[in-house]
């Protein structure tokens, strides 16, 4: 128990010395929609039919998500949205990451018009293990160098923060 703790913990303090050095450079690699969203045949249809998300139904991790998904639902600012497959992540010297969701939002209503998000229970970056810590590090970093500021990503924990950050007009 003490060789894998301490090892843990060596890895952690390593990660977040490369991290704190790390670049993502734009490629010309790309994907197609197709291959990152495919439809989930295993889903359990017994929610309500969306209209906004780019499916008729969804697959939420957690209560928080749920939550989340009936806001976009209900608001007005939303275009589209998309909860990110498993297949879409960023890697980074931690392993892979997936953030949650893909939004779209009113370009007449907000500022940042796409949207990355990656929702918590919690809004306290406390709250969060180093290892998640360091993976959002990166992913802010990411989105950062493969779209300049035309694609905004945070890490919210309900549809007031996503408001908060994208900027209402």
């Amino acid at each position: 128990e003490f060789i894998a703790r301490t090892s843990n913990i060596i890895n952690e303090v390593k990660a977040s010395m490369i991290i704190n050095n790390i670049v993502y450079h734009r490629t010309d690699e790309y994907f197609d929609a197709k291959t990152i969203f495919g439809n989930d045949q295993n889903m359990l249809r017994s929610d309500t039919v969306l209209k906004k998300h780019i499916y008729d139904f969804i697959n939420t991790d957690s209560k928080t998500e749920q939550e989340f998904a009936r806001n976009l639902e209900l608001a007005a600012e939303v275009v589209v949205y998309a909860k990110l497959p498993r297949g879409f992540y960023i890697s980074t010297p931690t392993g892979k990451y997936n953030p949650d969701w893909a939004i779209v939002l009113d370009k007449d209503k907000v500022k940042h018009i796409y949207f990355i998000a990656e929702t918590k229970g919690s809004d306290k970056e406390s709250d969060l293990r180093t290892v998640e810590q360091l993976k959002i590090h990166c992913a802010t970093e990411h989105f950062k160098a493969i779209s300049g500021t035309e694609v905004k990503f945070d890490v919210i924990h309900n549809y007031g923060k996503l408001l908060e950050v994208a900027q209402l007009k």
